[in-house]
């Protein structure tokens, strides 16, 4: 960001993300995703740029109505999956070629999510920045189409809360 001295804003940071899903058994599934963002400059940035957890994929099991903002995060997502249901479905009414053939699934699974948000500026606002935090517990998944899901997720956190989450979208 800022790439010139008359910039406003002049930062450098880094991202990376990896995902590996390791197949078990016929219908066991475990999945892991690590992703930690660094900025490499240490000046003050515009608290608009401060995105950490709670933003898209970037979402601790248990954290989904909280946001924790700060410089620097990495956070690691794993579940084990179990896939009970997997079914290709014609229908027999007329349907454009790309769903022509609907795909059902059906995965049960247990999460166990670890985050952590460095904040050195704005952390004392924030009680679940400069700490590392975690969720865990059950979740059911519904795939159709291989594009929209369901997800169902009971989860435990940290400081003992707990709660019911459901979450919709379309992966493209």
């Amino acid at each position: 960001d800022g790439f010139s001295s008359r910039d406003d804003i002049n930062n450098l940071w880094f991202s990376a993300d990896i995902e590996h899903h390791q197949p078990l058994s016929k219908r066991w599934i475990l999945s892991n995703r690590m992703k930690t963002k660094l900025y490499l400059m240490d000046n003050e940035i515009p608290y608009f740029q401060y995105t950490g957890l709670g933003y898209g994929n970037d979402v601790i099991s248990g954290y989904q109505l909280q946001v924790m903002d700060g410089k620097n995060f990495f956070i690691s997502k794993n579940s084990l999956k179990f896939n009970f249901y997997n079914f290709d479905y014609r229908p027999k009414f007329k349907m454009p070629k790309q769903y022509k053939i609907m795909n059902i699934k059906l995965f049960g699974g247990f999460n166990g999510h670890i985050g952590y948000v460095n904040d050195p500026i704005y952390g004392d606002s924030n009680p679940l920045n400069n700490d590392y935090e975690y969720g865990y517990g059950p979740r059911l998944d519904l795939i159709l189409f291989n594009n929209f899901t369901i997800s169902c997720e009971y989860s435990w956190i940290r400081n003992g809360q707990h709660g019911f989450f459901v979450d919709s979208g379309i992966n493209f």
